[in-house]
């Protein structure tokens, strides 16, 4: 995707057949690609799929969600691949921020007291997963909160 790093985009297409033979197949691909994906480059790899579209104009609806399935994926349960469909679980649970620490954050590393804003991160991380729960959408969003304000 030229406008999100970490993104690719797959439009599948087939003529003729049943729409569960698309479903069926697509899963298959993302499956087969997921997993080259991780057995060439060591990554672990979260696809989604879209539901099915007999219409171009529908590729854009597919796409918003697959976006939605993939970002509720839960990064603390993710074990190498998974693929998920367009009815994926989405996370209900806690919201995580970074928002709050930042000043704390900042003003350690201002200082030059790398220990301490490594402890604050730490102590962040281990409270996400004492949550039990943290989603792709949560991950990108905090990565976004820390990076603009860091900057």
């Amino acid at each position: 995707s030229p406008k999100h790093e970490r993104e690719m985009i797959a439009v599948y297409t087939m003529k003729g057949g049943y729409p569960e033979d698309a479903s069926f197949r697509s899963a298959h691909l993302a499956k087969k690609t997921a997993a080259a994906l991780q057995q060439l480059f060591g990554m672990s790899v979260a696809a989604a799929i879209g539901p099915d579209g007999s219409d171009v104009m529908h590729i854009a609806d597919s796409y918003e969600s697959a976006k939605a399935s993939i970002n509720g994926v839960d990064l603390l349960k993710l074990n190498g691949t998974v693929v998920a469909g367009a009815a994926g679980k989405t996370g209900g649970g806690e919201s995580h921020s970074i928002m709050s620490r930042m000043p704390l954050i900042r003003g350690a590393l201002d200082a030059g007291n790398f220990n301490h804003a490594r402890n604050m991160l730490s102590d962040f991380t281990k409270q996400m997963q004492a949550s039990g729960g943290f989603t792709l959408g949560e991950a990108d969003r905090i990565l976004h909160e820390f990076v603009l304000l860091l900057s």
